[in-house]
């Protein structure tokens, strides 16, 4: 699911520029060697934040855990402040994609202290979290689907986070 195209384009492109400012260099034409720096930036940077950073999936966690949310009736539309929480997982960029009714839950280990029907409808955390917990406490929730990618708030940590829904 990478952006082939967009890598293939960017990756042309960074050598193509690289070899244009180098025979500039070698010509000794410093400025046109400086032109061609700053305007290939500018087209390096229009490839890259236009093109391969939109569409690269390991820069889209948190759309991709909004996404099952909204499958599932986890969206704003459906569930009120609370209604869903973060557990391990805490990527603020979540309640903008989410809706906002998206919160916080400072303890990791909430799910092992408080019983079920204390528990958020929906629940995003972290695989690792998850795998943590007891064999009971999995029992009490059904995982809705999960996502793998960059952490952009976790010192750009690579986390699988899971959805999960409490069991009625």
């Amino acid at each position: 699911h990478l952006p082939l195209a967009a890598m293939i384009v960017f990756s042309g492109f960074a050598v193509a520029y690289a070899g244009v400012v180098l025979f500039c260099f070698l010509k000794q034409r410093v400025r046109t060697a400086l032109l061609s720096m700053g305007f290939g930036m500018m087209i390096a940077m229009v490839i890259l934040f236009g093109w391969y950073l939109p569409r690269a999936p390991q820069f889209q966690l948190s759309k991709c855990i909004a996404a099952v949310l909204r499958a599932h009736g986890g969206d704003a539309a459906h569930t009120r402040a609370g209604d869903v929480q973060m557990i391990g997982y805490k990527e603020p960029s979540l309640a903008f994609y989410q809706g906002g009714t998206i919160r916080e839950q400072p303890a990791d280990h909430f799910l092992m202290t408080h019983p079920p029907a204390d528990w958020p409808k929906f629940t995003v955390i972290r695989e690792d979290v998850w795998n943590s917990m007891p064999i009971g406490v999995k029992r009490e929730a059904t995982v809705l689907g999960k996502c793998r990618g960059l952490d952009v708030a976790d010192r750009a940590r690579v986390w699988t986070v899971l959805v999960i829904e409490k069991k009625h």
